[in-house]
């Protein structure tokens, strides 16, 4: 094709959005959260994302059994890039409400309207009111001819009259073929800290803080967390990165040429949660049968949800009847040695 355009279409059971360009083919879920489905870099005819064993389900529907919000979201998990707000992490309680487990946004339908349409450029954009919370979140993605970037445009808006806290993240999950053995994580970080985990292959020692990328393994033997072991080797683990010095990281196969990037204002989303699932969680949700990892720029710092991420004080705060916004890019490129940097417009500068 030459330039832009966008395809409203279904994906299994839910209504979607395609858009595209020469390079990008962006599947965007209209009925479940507005979830990034699909991102192929279309020169490689490689979807970079990945997707769950159990599928694409329609939502509202499948099992319903579940005891609390953590066991139902996963039971909808496609897979994917979610958009997580306004909490992350496990169920809580604010303001006399339950959070559910990573929040509304995930789960509700979202509207969309067509701000730009012509091949030299697309601009879509989506939006939600939540339910238990007084806020509206608006997504505009954009596509440019030739351009193998794409543009997210964010606003929250708080609808109340009174200071509500947030947490907000983006959950882009990797899988194979492009995540494989050796691929080379980049970020300008300082720390990387984990978490107490249970009933998993972990490799970093549980609650401990090291400078990144250099850490310990838990018999205190070097491990560079910024590159991914052997799919031989099981493992699985949570972490946080903090001490960000720009916003942007990448990923780089360096047997494929191929890598991703995103570039976000570190002064909003101030640390990413790094998950790392490499066959080595036994028992629900995934059994040890699955090879997936994210990097995920988030506002706060805790997996135990919003209430907690406000104790810590990581939480962001809006007053009655304001907004922020926000830009987000997520890029692809091609590369065999990874990156350097990536500026806040999306300019790569390669390893030599």
């Amino acid at each position: 094709m030459d330039g832009c355009k966008f395809t409203q279409t279904t994906v299994g059971p839910c209504a979607a959005i395609v858009l595209e360009n020469e390079l990008l083919r962006i599947t965007v879920l209209l009925d479940k959260g507005a979830d990034i489905y699909e991102l192929t870099y279309k020169p490689a005819k490689l979807d970079l994302l990945w997707k769950s064993p159990w599928g694409l389900k329609e939502p509202g529907k499948g099992i319903q059994t579940a005891s609390n919000s953590h066991v139902a979201w996963m039971d909808h998990y496609e897979g994917g890039w979610q958009e997580i707000f306004p909490s992350g992490g496990g169920p809580c309680v604010y303001k006399g409400v339950e959070m559910s487990f990573h929040g509304e946004a995930s789960t509700s339908p979202w509207s969309f309207e067509v701000l730009e349409d012509s091949a030299k450029e697309i601009a879509l954009r989506f939006t939600v009111k939540t339910f238990r919370t007084p806020f509206k979140l608006e997504r505009t993605m954009r596509l440019k001819k030739g351009d193998p970037r794409l543009y997210l445009h964010e606003k929250v808006t708080n609808l109340s009259e009174e200071e509500m806290d947030f947490m907000w993240g983006h959950h882009p999950a990797i899988g194979a073929p492009f995540l494989a053995e050796g691929m080379i994580i980049d970020v300008p970080a300082e720390w990387i800290e984990s978490q107490n985990r249970a009933n998993q292959m972990t490799r970093l020692p549980r609650k401990t803080r090291f400078s990144w990328p250099n850490t310990l393994d838990q018999q205190s033997k070097p491990l560079d967390m910024s590159s991914v072991p052997p799919e031989t080797q099981p493992s699985a683990d949570l972490a946080f990165l903090g001490g960000l010095k720009e916003g942007w990281y990448s990923l780089t196969n360096p047997q494929l040429g191929i890598g991703f990037g995103m570039v976000w204002p570190k002064e909003t989303f101030q640390y990413l949660w790094f998950w790392q699932e490499f066959h080595g969680s036994s028992g629900w949700p995934w059994y040890k049968s699955v090879y997936v990892m994210a990097l995920e720029p988030f506002t706060g710092f805790d997996e135990s949800g919003l209430t907690h991420s406000v104790v810590n004080g990581t939480a962001l705060k809006l007053a009655p009847k304001k907004s922020l916004e926000v830009d987000l890019i997520a890029l692809c490129f091609e590369s065999t040695k990874g990156v350097s940097r990536i500026d806040a417009t999306g300019n790569v500068t390669f390893k030599k």
